[in-house]
Formats: structure tokens, sequence, C-alpha cells
């Protein structure tokens, strides 16, 4: 929150990893780290990828290649974990290492 008690940081952050374009080869190389770090386990690449290039909801369709995508499609594979823990530690990995 900004000192005004507002989320517009968050929300600008959000607005601008739509607008931002991500290339396929960065999208791979963020997994990877991901994965090196312990943010994620391996085989969520997979799922993830096609969550990103194929997703599953209407509203997402327009964000591949973006951040805000990767962000979304990873999200929905996170939500599959039955640990919040792992759930958050992904998530957060996933959007420190996108910039949000």
């Amino acid at each position: 929150m900004n000192d005004d008690g507002s989320n517009s940081t968050f929300f600008d952050s959000m607005g601008k990893a739509k607008r931002e374009s991500l290339h396929p080869l960065d999208a791979k190389a963020v997994l990877a780290d991901l994965v090196i770090k312990g943010s994620i386990v391996p085989t969520d690449i997979k799922p993830i990828w096609t969550e990103y290039t194929e997703p599953r909801h209407e509203s997402f369709k327009n964000y591949y290649g973006t951040p805000f995508g990767l962000l979304m499609a990873a999200t929905e594979v996170f939500k599959t974990h039955q640990g919040v823990d792992y759930q958050i530690k992904a998530y957060d990995g996933l959007a420190k290492a996108l910039g949000l």
C-alpha cells in the first residue's frame, strides 16, 4: 500500500504487466530459474507453459506474451497444489522474477 493507504502501485504494476511483452525464451528462462531457486517444482513447468500458451479462461487469452499472462497461467497451476505454503512460495517467487 502507498502512504495514503491506496494500492495504486500494485494496480499500476499489474496494468504494466498486461502491456509489456515477454519473449517466449525469456518466459521459459524465468520458469527454469524458479526451479533452480527451489520456488517451483520442475513438474510445474509443462502445465504452466500449456496454460500460458493455451489458457482455459477466455479472459486470459489476450495476455499470451506478457508477464501478466505468465503470472495468471502459473497461478492456475499453483492452485492445483494442496500445500498453501507451496502456493505462496511459488507465486511470490514468480511475481518477484517478473518484477511485480
